[in-house]
């Protein structure tokens, strides 16, 4: 059986590209958003990894509305900018036994395909879906690198101060 991915926000520019994505590498996607057929909660209750890809502002309650719901061996998983807050309130939300892992794509909705784009990935709790989720963007050409929470934001902070700078 295919694993099934939810992306909650998949309306939106990254969460309709992640969406894509997955379901051209073979994975039964099923997105939550403003007008859906599904819900938040119904993702949460029924998918193998549930995404949050909705705007930074919301993200924290999204997690906090689903983490509880995430059912145990599954993961839940955040595509923000930032991750040191959202990674620690996927873990107070979720139970013991659910996978937590945070990424960010540092590129935008436009891109043509994953091949040589970077991804960040923030280890959680447990290895099985962060594992297969890396495995899945190397093998369509992706550049995943691994890294603590604190270091990814420490990094952004500088990476979009010296954006803000130059612009």
């Amino acid at each position: 059986n295919p694993v099934t991915v939810g992306v909650i926000g998949g309306g939106g520019g990254m969460g309709a590209w992640l969406a894509s994505f997955l379901a051209e590498s073979g994975c039964a996607v099923h997105v939550a958003d403003v007008n859906t057929e599904f819900s938040a909660a119904d993702l949460a209750a029924t998918c193998d990894i549930v995404l949050v890809a909705v705007p930074i502002g919301a993200t924290l309650d999204v997690i906090a509305e689903v983490g509880p719901l995430v059912r145990p061996g599954c993961a839940l998983a955040d595509i923000t900018s930032l991750k040191e807050r959202e990674l620690k309130k996927m873990l107070d939300s979720t139970a013991a036994d659910t996978e937590v892992f945070g990424t960010h794509p540092l590129f935008g909705p436009r891109a043509a395909s994953a091949q040589g784009r970077n991804f960040i990935t923030c280890p959680g709790r447990g290895t099985k879906w962060l594992n297969w989720f890396e495995g899945v963007l190397g093998k369509a050409g992706a550049i995943v690198t691994q890294t603590d929470a604190g270091q990814h934001d420490e990094m952004m902070s500088i990476v979009q101060g010296l954006e803000h700078f130059s612009t």
